[in-house]
């Protein structure tokens, strides 16, 4: 049994066919869009723990540098006086005279490997021996 389909029906079944055709690739492209937007708030919120996790790393940080230089004069002073090295304190600040090159060295190697931070730092070289003046922030 053969049946022959009229134009009319011809026309109608290519119609419904571009139809569904284009309902289909609508259907993908929204699907696409979808997941182009769920994995784009994904790495957002990644993104945001990222930020939150290096903020909370850097207080972490920047406490675990203030409890470092917190002691940092006695420490200082501790090396110095360890040393024998001369020194009149005043206030925060710190003046040795008379140093020899070998002992400025120790205090400046001292200083890099404790990572103090002087608020002021004075080097001079006089006729009996190497001048140095440090202020320390407390």
């Amino acid at each position: 049994m053969n049946y022959k389909l009229s134009k009319r029906e011809e026309f109608l079944l290519k119609s419904l066919g571009i139809i569904g055709l284009v309902a289909f690739v609508v259907f993908i492209e929204t699907k696409l869009i979808d997941g182009i937007n769920q994995s784009r708030n994904n790495l957002f919120q990644s993104l945001d723990k990222f930020n939150q996790t290096k903020q909370s790393l850097a207080q972490l940080k920047d406490y675990e540098q203030n409890i470092k230089n917190a002691p940092q004069a006695i420490k200082f002073e501790t090396f110095l006086r360890q040393e024998q090295l001369n020194f009149i304190k005043d206030g925060n600040e710190y003046a040795l005279k008379q140093l020899e090159e070998s002992a400025v060295i120790k205090i400046l190697n001292y200083c890099e490997e404790q990572r103090m931070s002087p608020t002021s730092f004075q080097l001079s070289y006089e006729t009996d021996g190497v001048s140095l003046s440090i202020a320390l922030d407390d």
